[in-house]
């Protein structure tokens, strides 16, 4: 079973991934830390020969992100330049994630990454607030197969809010994530909601992502602001073992071992 079967497999189990994101080019010689899929921001590492070694030999699912400058990116690239790079890391890449106002721009992007049998995330930011539910509902795009929602989450009401989006919208794939200090505690709750994605960065020792679902949701319960990150188990030097955190009391995340399973690597899928 290729990755790409494999992940959509965990998906269509409505099961949330743990995703770790690499935005600095000195992450590629690191060690690998516990996640189920590795993002490649193309816009912060770009797609030089480290990065396509790192795409080629790395046993781990890759989300392939060339983010624009409207919603985070850090280059000021022009969309042929995006474009391009999509296209130079698609034989390895499982998903690739472009942001749902520039569908149309990448439509034929989209329609390769269709082709091959490449999982399309279509995205949206807002580092400000979260909208309205009837203001996230016209950003819905049929091309994506997932579409994630990343908002920023200042008070209890935006957390419900978020919940609120998932329960709305059960049959979809969806993935909700909050923004700040409060966003990124409530990330397990977002998990326990059915939220596809959890976001992880390399080298962080104590992400709030690690917050027990259940400490998180009693603080939000009442109303609190987030009681701040609580040390989770080191983070391991080894490559042995690619499977998903314990976030500890966060639902079980899906067990995927690359480096133990016969999946082929992404070059090769």
């Amino acid at each position: 079973m290729t990755h790409r079967e494999q992940i959509r497999g965990v998906l269509s189990d409505k099961k949330p991934l743990v995703v770790g994101a690499l935005a600095e080019n000195k992450t590629l010689k690191s060690p690998l830390f516990e996640c189920d899929v590795v993002e490649l921001r193309l816009d912060s590492i770009g797609c030089g020969k480290d990065v396509v070694e790192f795409a080629k030999n790395t046993p781990a699912p890759l989300l392939v992100t060339a983010r624009g400058p409207v919603e985070g990116g850090q280059s000021d690239w022009p969309t042929q330049e995006r474009a391009d790079a999509y296209r130079a890391l698609m034989p390895y890449a499982t998903l690739i994630d472009i942001e749902l106002r520039d569908f149309d721009s990448f439509n034929d992007v989209i329609n390769q990454a269709k082709n091959e049998g490449v999982i399309v995330v279509g995205s949206f930011h807002d580092f400000t607030t979260t909208p309205t539910l009837d203001e996230l509902t016209t950003k819905f795009d049929d091309r994506a197969d997932i579409h994630k929602f990343a908002l920023m989450a200042t008070t209890q009401n935006h957390i419900s809010s978020h919940l609120q989006i998932m329960a709305a919208f059960p049959d979809l794939q969806l993935s909700v994530m909050g923004m700040g200090p409060l966003g990124a505690a409530a990330r397990p709750l977002m998990a326990k909601a059915g939220s596809r994605f959890s976001r992880k960065h390399p080298h962080r020792a104590q992400s709030m992502a690690s917050l027990p679902s259940q400490k998180c949701s009693r603080h939000l319960i009442k109303g609190q602001s987030s009681p701040g990150p609580v040390a989770g188990p080191p983070e391991k030097s080894s490559r042995s073992a690619w499977s998903p955190r314990d976030y500890r009391g966060s639902p079980p995340f899906p067990r995927l071992s690359w480096f133990e399973s016969n999946a082929p690597r992404p070059g090769v899928i």
